[in-house]
């Protein structure tokens, strides 16, 4: 299976959260740093892209609702859970990416 796309995916995700928690401490007190992952949206950007997209509108929202209720990182939709899985079960949770994405391979996950 060539789940390089998933792997890069993840990949970015972790890096990003890791730039923004280091962001999030070095300017602890001055300013105050927000990490948003959201999952495909429903754009022409995304046209192509994952099965599985969210309104612009719906991540707008909840962008707006996570800023009020100042939750310093921001998962819309399953990206919440992905972000743990891929914390405690990184093959899985690659796998999850590569079938979003229409690389899937249930080998992976032993089927």
């Amino acid at each position: 299976m060539d789940n390089r796309n998933g792997c890069k995916l993840r990949r970015a995700d972790i890096l990003f959260i890791s730039v923004a928690r280091s962001l999030r401490a070095e300017l602890a007190g001055r300013v105050k740093v927000f990490d948003v992952l959201p999952p495909f949206v429903d754009t022409d950007l995304a046209r192509g892209l994952g099965r599985t997209k969210l309104s612009p509108q719906r991540v707008a929202a909840e962008i707006i609702a996570g800023l009020r209720n100042e939750r310093l990182e921001i998962r819309i939709g399953q990206i919440g859970a992905l972000a743990m899985l891929i914390r405690l079960a990184p093959p899985v949770a690659d796998a999850l990416v590569a079938r979003e994405i229409g690389e899937f391979d249930r080998s992976v996950l032993g089927g």
